[in-house]
């Protein structure tokens, strides 16, 4: 219910829905800054959707003035941005999607805060209706990677997402601290080869998140009980098609 827009210069501004916080106006009525009620039918907005806090035009988002955006990403209550070294979150944190630490874990956050990541530069973020991706590129002591990074879905904090075929797998936190949890690479076409895996791209999904390696292979995944129910949904679908096929 709500849409990014990134400058050349690395302005960001947000339009739409901000019964969420997802627009990033701070402490500002998103109400003063529209006229929804006069020019907006209320029979165009969605029933979940307060015409009192929706935007009709692009506005700047709030504490960005001094960080030059290279990268967004709109979810479904929430939206995230990047510069070279840093990630920014803001909206709704009901499943822990904004990465921030428990004891700043309010449930709507108005203005984009730092998520604690470890040092690095930012590639790309990808914004799921529920969770977060970022990836980024880390050059420490003799290793050059790249690595992806999870939060949300009940997971408050940034994880480390390993690339393994193993079905019980440890991910790690930003801060070093690790945690075991089902993590299901459905498809990782490339396990044979020994070369570390460099990816390019991410994008994060209801259902599942995956990544794009630099060779072409393509690797999905997802978190805890979704996997199960996503893996049984599957299965029945295919059992669906055999079903329809023999008859």
């Amino acid at each position: 219910d709500h849409s990014l827009a990134l400058t050349a210069d690395g302005r960001v501004f947000a339009w739409g829905s901000d019964r969420h916080g997802q627009l990033g106006l701070g402490s500002r009525s998103a109400s003063t800054f529209t006229t929804s009620s006069d020019t907006i039918p209320p029979s165009s907005l969605s029933s979940s959707v307060d015409s009192s806090i929706h935007v009709t035009s692009p506005l700047p988002v709030s504490g960005l003035r001094k960080t030059r955006v290279r990268g967004i990403a709109a979810g479904a209550r929430h939206s995230m941005c990047f510069s070279e070294t840093a990630v920014y979150t803001w909206g709704s944190n009901s499943l822990g999607q904004l990465g921030l630490s428990q004891r700043s874990a309010e449930r709507t956050i108005c203005v984009p805060r730092m998520v604690s990541l470890p040092v690095s530069t930012i590639v790309s973020v990808a914004a799921g209706p529920q969770s977060s991706l970022v990836l980024l590129h880390r050059e420490e002591d003799a290793s050059d990677r790249r690595e992806v990074y999870q939060w949300g879905q009940g997971i408050q904090l940034p994880m480390r997402v390993p690339f393994s075929s193993r079905r019980r797998n440890s991910i790690s936190e930003s801060n070093g601290s690790s945690m075991s949890t089902d993590l299901s690479i459905f498809h990782s076409f490339d396990q044979g080869s020994r070369r570390p895996v460099e990816l390019v791209q991410i994008s994060a999904g209801r259902y599942f998140n995956c990544a794009l390696s630099s060779t072409g292979y393509v690797y999905l995944w997802t978190i805890g009980s979704s996997s199960t129910s996503f893996e049984s949904k599957e299965r029945e679908r295919d059992k669906e098609k055999e079903r329809d096929h023999h008859e």
